[in-house]
């Protein structure tokens, strides 16, 4: 089958996998195994890295609960956490020291592919080298059996976009909280030279002790060099992306993750996505070209400090937005700030040292009750009580 999945991709032709059919045929008659690929790769007539890529796909396809546990060295897997377009995840244990942790495991059939390859070991690099409460911890990558893997922090959490689903627009107070801790990883990723380049809810995670986590690196790049020749410069999702990604422009820097901090802001306080379209091509085009919609005509409840926060961030011209996370970071806490004062906690000190930060008696959920605990945005709401 696998021979046949190379012939449609035009990677052989059908004579020459008749002749290493015949091949195989003479091996077997002598009651000698030969697989069809491994004759073709040493034939000459198919890549090498397509037979290890469907060696490792073969793998992953033929999982079962007793065959996965050893499948990458080192980790004993467990549970099957989700799948994406380009890795799917497990739970898993390190034998080294025990520790629980989120394997990442890339589709095989991405491995003929240098620049998928290339942004998991990128990603797989950061997540290593960063350490911040605001990004996902990764501590160790590789590969085993053709499988690249990438064991990293396991969150016992959901995602903003999870969240939404459930639930549909976040409270303003809940909302502006996960901006600011996603300003503030944002922040560090510009302290460190380096773009994410899709921020989004689905790549922003709310732990059960109710930590923001900014999460998928794919996209990374660093500040100081324009985007490489060999891939495409409009990355990222484009209902998030910026004017100037949009555009394709090689020159993007933090204010374009900014841009997409606020169509993030959009979505949690209206509910939708600020653009919509037939297609990728004319979701882009309106990025670009196509004023954005009032967010308090879309959601009467937004108010008009979020509403400018929103618009700010979102400005067409990256020079009218914030420039810095820092000056986001700022805004809101200053702003919000001067609201609590005024009206929510009148008579009680309020600063910013304890504006966003969480109440002592907020615990860690149990991890052997899991399916006992109740949505992480019911929790997040009894802390602001």
């Amino acid at each position: 089958m696998m021979a046949i999945e190379a012939m449609k991709m035009g990677l052989v032709n059908q004579d020459q996998i008749q002749e290493c059919m015949n091949i195989q045929k003479a091996f077997m008659e002598k009651g000698q195994e030969a697989p069809l690929l491994a004759i073709l790769v040493k034939k000459g007539y198919l890549d090498p890295a397509f037979y290890k890529a469907m060696k490792a796909h073969r793998i992953i396809s033929s999982l079962t609960s007793e065959n996965m546990r050893n499948l990458i060295r080192g980790y004993k897997m467990r549970d099957r956490l989700g799948a994406g377009g380009v890795a799917t995840v497990f739970l898993a244990t390190s034998e080294k020291d025990g520790m629980e942790v989120a394997l990442k495991i890339m589709h095989p059939y991405h491995n003929l592919n240098r620049l998928f390859v290339k942004r998991f070991v990128n990603e797989a690099r950061l997540l290593k080298k960063f350490d911040f409460e605001n990004i996902v911890k990764g501590y160790d990558y590789g590969e085993c059996q053709g499988l690249y893997y990438l064991a990293m922090e396991f969150l016992d959490g959901e995602t903003v976009q999870a969240i939404m689903d459930r639930e549909g627009p976040l409270e303003e107070d809940k909302a502006l909280f996960v901006i600011v801790q996603i300003a503030k990883a944002l922040d560090y990723c510009q302290k460190n030279g380096i773009l994410h380049r899709d921020i989004k809810p689905e790549n922003v995670m709310i732990t059960g002790d109710g930590v923001v986590k900014l999460c998928d690196l794919g996209f990374a790049k660093p500040i100081t060099t324009d985007a490489c020749a060999e891939e495409e410069v409009t990355c990222g999702t484009v209902q998030y992306i910026s004017p100037e990604q949009a555009r394709g422009a090689a020159d993007v820097d933090i204010r374009a993750d900014i841009y997409s901090l606020g169509a993030t802001l959009y979505h949690m306080a209206v509910g939708d996505v600020p653009f919509k379209g037939e297609d990728n091509m004319e979701i882009m085009a309106k990025q670009v070209l196509e004023d954005l919609a009032n967010p308090r005509s879309m959601n009467r409840e937004v108010s008009t400090h979020m509403q400018y926060f929103i618009q700010k961030m979102m400005a067409k011209e990256r020079e009218i937005r914030y420039q810095s996370p820092e000056e986001i970071i700022s805004d809101i806490e200053t702003q919000i700030l001067g609201k609590k004062t005024l009206e929510f906690n009148p008579g009680k000190k309020v600063s910013k040292d304890n504006l966003f930060s969480r109440s002592p008696e907020s615990k860690p959920a149990d991890a052997n009750h899991r399916e006992k605990r109740t949505p992480i945005s019911d929790r997040l709401r009894k802390k602001r009580r």
